[in-house]
C-alpha cells in the first residue's frame, strides 16, 4: 500500500499509463490502416476486419479484383524466373511449385475451410487448406523472434497475427532480424515473410482509405482479402 500522497500519485500515474498503452494497442488493431516505424523505417499495416475472406489472386485477375471496393492485396511468395512459384503453392486441390526444405522456406501461411488464417513453422503442407503458400523465414513465433540473423536491407511483405487479427504489412528497406525484433515489440504473436524487394506490393481500399505501394517486379500471384460473400 502507498505510504504517502506522493506514492499514491505515482501508483495512479502508472495505472493511467498502462491503461493508455493498452488502449493504444487495441486502437491500433481497430484502425484499418496505420503507419508506424521500426528503427526509423516506415511500416504500413492494414488490419483485416473480422469476417473477411482470403484467396490467392493470380496476376491476370489482379485488376478485376481491385476494381471492387473494400479490397486488400499483397504479393505472394517467392517465384522463379519463369514466373512459377518456387515453393509449394496450394489452391484448393491444385498444387504448383514444389515442396522445399531449404532456406528461406521455413513455414506455411494458409487458410482452412472455415476461412481462419494460420501461420506455422513447418515443412509439412497443411491438410485440407483452401489455399497455402510455402514461404519464409518465419519472423515471429509465439510472440518471440523466430530468426537470429538477416541484415540485408530491402522492402518486406509480411502477414502477421496479433490479438486474433490478421495484419497485412509492407515495410521500407529493413533487415529481417531488425524487423522481427520490432514486430515482437509491437505485440505481434506470429509473422511470416513473403517475397520482398522489388516484388513487395501492397494495395488497399478499405474503410474509406486508399493505399497504393506498387513494386517493380512482375509478380505472378497475390494474396487478396475481401468481405465474405453473404
Amino acid at each position: 500500500m502507498p505510504t504517502s500522497l506522493a506514492e499514491a500519485g505515482y501508483v495512479k500515474m502508472r495505472i493511467l499509463l498502462l491503461a493508455m498503452l493498452t488502449f493504444a494497442v487495441i486502437a491500433d488493431d481497430a484502425t484499418s490502416l496505420t503507419t508506424s516505424t521500426i528503427a526509423g523505417v516506415e511500416i504500413l499495416t492494414v488490419a483485416i476486419p473480422p469476417g473477411w475472406s482470403s484467396a490467392i489472386v493470380m496476376s491476370a485477375d489482379r485488376e478485376h479484383f481491385l476494381e471492387q471496393q473494400e479490397r486488400v492485396l499483397i504479393n505472394g511468395g517467392y517465384f522463379d524466373p519463369q514466373g512459377q512459384p518456387s515453393g509449394l503453392l496450394i489452391i484448393g486441390k491444385d498444387q504448383t511449385g514444389r515442396l522445399r526444405h531449404d532456406k528461406p522456406y521455413s513455414g506455411f501461411l494458409w487458410s482452412d475451410a472455415a476461412g481462419v488464417l494460420h501461420i506455422a513453422q513447418t515443412a509439412d503442407p497443411p491438410a485440407d487448406a483452401a489455399w497455402a503458400i510455402q514461404s519464409g523465414p518465419l519472423l515471429v513465433e509465439a510472440g518471440r523472434a523466430a530468426i537470429n540473423s538477416g541484415v540485408q536491407v530491402a522492402p518486406r511483405s509480411v502477414i502477421a497475427i496479433r490479438h486474433g487479427r490478421v495484419l497485412v504489412i509492407r515495410t521500407g528497406g529493413i533487415g529481417l532480424k531488425e524487423l522481427a525484433d520490432g514486430l515482437v515489440e509491437k505485440g505481434i504473436e506470429m509473422a511470416i515473410n513473403l517475397d520482398g524487394g522489388p516484388s513487395s506490393v501492397l494495395m488497399a481500399h478499405i474503410a474509406g482509405q486508399t493505399l497504393d505501394r506498387p513494386g517493380t517486379a512482375k509478380v505472378p500471384y497475390f494474396l487478396g482479402f475481401a468481405p465474405r460473400a453473404p
